[in-house]
């Protein structure tokens, strides 16, 4: 039976090993790469302590972000601030919705009705929610349990459902913590209180925080009971802290010790991916919140541990701060809860033990920028999806980092932020006074560690932008997909050539390379690239960029694929953006033999009318209107365009493994297909929203980009 990722790595040392190692690292002997980018100070030393991590921790509660100092500041800005206090009001409003709604229920065994124990629908839409991926599936459940996976009963709440139900709990409640709790600690009106109080036993009344082996529920919950047991400590009883401090202890420190310091480590303590993140920061945040309440020696373990392990995933920020492998929509997940951890370090201890400084940490909000196209959607290579819910750590973000274009992506001022018009509780703790524009305007091109942008304008909300896929096919990140080469297309106010994005649930086998290979969404038949002989690209592999070019209204960038392609001696792509309107894409190919097929392909939702050479791709807008593409294949000279229904044939089951169906709707796909290729040949592609070709295509002087 295939094992899932996500549960376990393959690790070979003992424990003791695995644990001296990680003490170490946690101590300060081993060093987390620093390459100076540096952050506003607070006034106090941000250097690691001695061996005492919890050195110069502040006695008092709350000690997590939401200090006495910060809420003073706040309050005098909402007094000062009009903008802030209408946010500050729509925040107030929506908290209050919260007082009408039942409790989340949770479950209380491993086989319980479905319909009972999830978050309302009218909650996502009335609620500052964090992340709630396809929650949709199990919301439908309400109205009617057999819409449920399962025919509405958990079969157990491990990998038999399809999705992690008790994340999708975990998460409105950590949101509902946060609203009831800073909402109430600015207005001390008593029911705010009393519904984040009666929230926060509600969760501690769970027998488990942990189900099979998904920590990352059991993380949410930690830091849903670390935020309520740190702002409500004053107004709580000491049986209720103690009721508190049992759960946090014995349902989410005692289980992550375990995860720490077992022989075959969890991937998210290995792994430089989300979940790394999200973990390793709710138990270091529960640990801030527990230490000095009681002498638990496991508090100070686990923060030893968390904090090595945590060190891995910063670095995946590195060196230009973009998210590798996982993608923008991973992004929003691990910077936000950086941004938790950090600030909660600062506020608890003065330090963050150089975690800010990691090499490219404090350059991550400019990659978000650039993978934001001008119809806000996001360029979601892997398993992103193309659109996110706020940026509100982008204020803290911006604030330490001296960074006013981060505080404007925060407020949606930004072009490509992407930034929704809703105010969750962080918004207001971590805004700022009121800032200028950003001085300085940002490159309309750009190349980060696995991804290329070209776009037209920064103003131009029908402007044209292209992303382009490098990076690396790996087995060994569930979120990845074989997709060197796609591009996402937006122009004149549509994204034109789209990336499939995650499933609608995620099963098992989607779950767990090289099964999640088999799916057309995570193959390369499932992106906008070249096929060649039907197959998919080789796993592992690199692609890499070449030199950005701009001059004379035009900007160019190649990428060398050849490493994916094993039948061929050279692949590389060419990607060009001449005027802000006419994309150029250029494919040269050079086969080791006869290679049977290639196809050039771009998926999109647009209608397709092919004609010869030439096709016209058409979206419909609101109102009747309706905007065109018009796409040119001008090489070799017997191509056309066809056009194919996208079909997801059933992937072929493992063994032990729930594959499921994945439905593709909605998706056609635009194809120019070579066969029998026997030399050197040369694709050219010209993509723009004029009905007449560009009278000069662009034509890379050199194959080899």
């Amino acid at each position: 039976m295939a094992k899932r990722e996500s549960a376990s790595g393959s690790g070979t040392r003992s424990a003791g090993s695995t644990r001296r190692t990680l003490l170490r690292a946690a101590l300060g002997s081993v060093a987390a790469p620093v390459l100076g980018a540096t952050l506003a100070s607070r006034g106090r030393a941000r250097e690691a302590p001695s061996a005492n991590p919890f050195a110069g921790l502040r006695k008092d509660h709350p000690r997590l972000m939401a200090t006495g100092e910060v809420l003073q500041r706040v309050k005098q800005m909402l007094k000062s601030d009009p903008a802030a206090a209408a946010d500050y009001q729509r925040l107030i409003e929506r908290t209050r919705t919260i007082l009408t709604m039942a409790h989340l229920k949770y479950p209380t065994s491993t086989l319980e009705s479905l319909s009972a124990s999830i978050a309302a629908p009218r909650e996502i839409r009335a609620t500052p929610l964090d992340h709630l991926p396809r929650a949709g599936t199990y919301l439908a459940a309400l109205d009617d349990p057999a819409n449920a996976p399962g025919g509405g009963i958990l079969e157990s709440l491990g990998f038999k459902v399809k999705g992690n139900v008790p994340l999708a709990l975990a998460r409105p409640g950590l949101s509902r913590i946060q609203a009831l709790g800073l909402v109430w600690q600015l207005t001390a009106e008593r029911q705010y209180l009393d519904r984040a109080k009666s929230e926060l036993l509600n969760v501690c009344d769970i027998k488990n925080f942990h189900w099979g082996t998904e920590f990352l529920a059991t993380a949410t919950f930690m830091q849903m009971a670390a935020l309520g047991y740190d702002w409500l400590h004053s107004e709580l009883s000491e049986d209720e802290r103690r009721t508190v401090r049992t759960a946090l202890l014995e349902r989410g420190i005692k289980i992550a010790l375990d995860q720490y310091q077992s022989k075959s480590r969890p991937a998210w303590i290995t792994k430089p991916n989300n979940w790394n993140i999200v973990c390793n920061a709710s138990v270091m945040m529960a640990a801030l919140a527990l230490h000095g309440d009681t002498e638990d020696p496991r508090i100070a373990g686990a923060f030893q541990f968390a904090l090595a392990s945590i060190r891995t995933g910063f670095r995946n920020f590195s060196p230009d701060g973009s998210w590798k492998q996982e993608g923008p929509g991973y992004w929003h997940l691990a910077a936000e809860h950086a941004a938790y951890l950090l600030d909660s370090l600062e506020s608890a201890l003065g330090h963050d033990f150089r975690l800010a400084r990691t090499a490219g940490f404090s350059e991550t909000g400019f990659y978000r920028l650039h993978m934001g196209g001008p119809t806000g959607k996001l360029f979601n290579y892997g398993d992103s999806e193309d659109r996110h819910l706020g940026l509100w750590w982008m204020r803290w973000l911006g604030r330490e980092c001296k960074e006013p274009l981060y505080v404007a992506m925060a407020e949606g001022r930004s072009p490509a932020s992407g930034a929704e018009d809703e105010v969750h509780p962080m918004d207001i703790l971590w805004r700022g006074p009121a800032s200028p524009p950003p001085a300085k305007q940002e490159p309309l091109a750009k190349i980060f560690a696995e991804t290329a942008v070209l776009r037209g304008s920064w103003s131009d909300i029908k402007g044209t932008y292209i992303g382009l896929k490098g990076g690396t096919t790996t087995k060994g990140r569930e979120h990845s997909h074989l997709d060197l080469g796609s591009f996402v297309l937006d122009a004149i106010g549509q994204r034109w050539a789209v990336e499939l994005g995650p499933p609608k649930d995620y099963t098992e086998c989607y779950l767990q390379p090289p099964e999640r290979y088999q799916f057309y969404r995570a193959s390369t038949l499932g992106h906008n690239t070249l096929v060649v002989n039907g197959g998919n690209q080789k796993v592992p592999a690199a692609a890499k960029f070449g030199t950005l070019r701009e001059r004379k209204g035009r900007s160019s960038v190649s990428l060398d694929m050849s490493a994916a392609y094993p039948a061929c001696e050279r692949v590389v792509r060419h990607i060009a953006l001449s005027a802000g309107r006419y994309v150029t894409i250029v494919d040269d190919i050079e086969p080791r033999g006869r290679l049977e097929q290639v196809d050039w392909q771009m998926h999109t939702t647009a209608q397709i009318d092919c004609s010869g050479r030439r096709a016209i791709l058409t979206i419909a807008e609101d109102g009747g209107a309706q905007s065109r593409l018009y796409a040119w294949v001008f090489g070799p000279a017997d191509v056309v365009f066809v056009t194919e229904v996208v079909h997801q044939p059933p992937p072929e089951p493992a063994v032990g493994l729930d594959c499921g169906p994945d439905p593709i709707n909605g998706v056609r796909k635009l194809v120019a297909r070579l066969t029998k290729v026997r030399k050197a040949t040369r694709i050219t592609v010209v993509l723009s929203p004029d009905p007449r070709p560009p009278r000069r295509v662009f034509s890379p002087r050199s194959p080899r980009g």
